[in-house]
């Protein structure tokens, strides 16, 4: 049997559609930092404030602007690789990013973003959480892990683990 070609055909997924206001309730809902950006050229179109305290700007000074507005991206190739995956419709996933805040001090981010459709008009949904607590306490714990095995080497001793439970 020879399927006709309206079932054969998969057509592209849909974009997950929200309305501004639906959108505006989410944005600001959100615990981590959170950014919506028209796919056109870029421009904010809503950010919560957590997004706006972790760039320590305020909201009403970014939305309305661009990333290259703002001097964003610490590293601008950085920034041209993640519009260009974006655009080609690959969604960011725990991607970490190097930004640059208002007053130009520099912040790790965990971003996840994807498109959405809000009102008919293509756009992006991030969410950004700062990484600066983990890298530290990543950091401690590499400090700590060298201590231990310097002390071990130097007391020419051993490390063994007994399971209680197993003998």
């Amino acid at each position: 049997m020879q399927q006709s070609p309206s079932t054969s055909v998969e057509s592209e997924p849909e974009l997950p559609r929200l309305t501004a206001a639906a959108l505006r309730a989410l944005v600001c809902s959100s615990p981590l930092g959170a950014i919506v950006t028209t796919c056109a050229d870029g421009r904010i179109v809503d950010a919560n404030e957590i997004y706006a305290r972790l760039l320590g700007s305020s909201r009403g000074d970014l939305v309305g602007r661009t990333a290259s507005d703002l001097e964003l991206w610490a590293e601008p190739a950085q920034g041209a690789a993640v519009r260009a995956a974006l655009l080609a419709g690959e969604p960011l996933r725990d991607a970490e990013v190097v930004v640059r805040g208002g007053s130009g001090d520099i912040h790790y981010l965990q971003v996840n973003s994807g498109p959405i459709d809000v009102d008919g008009t293509p756009a992006m949904l991030t969410f950004v959480c700062d990484t600066v607590v983990r890298r530290r306490l990543e950091s401690e714990l590499r400090a700590g892990g060298d201590r231990l095995r310097l002390a071990l080497d130097n007391a020419a001793m051993g490390v063994w683990e007994w399971n209680i439970a197993t003998g």
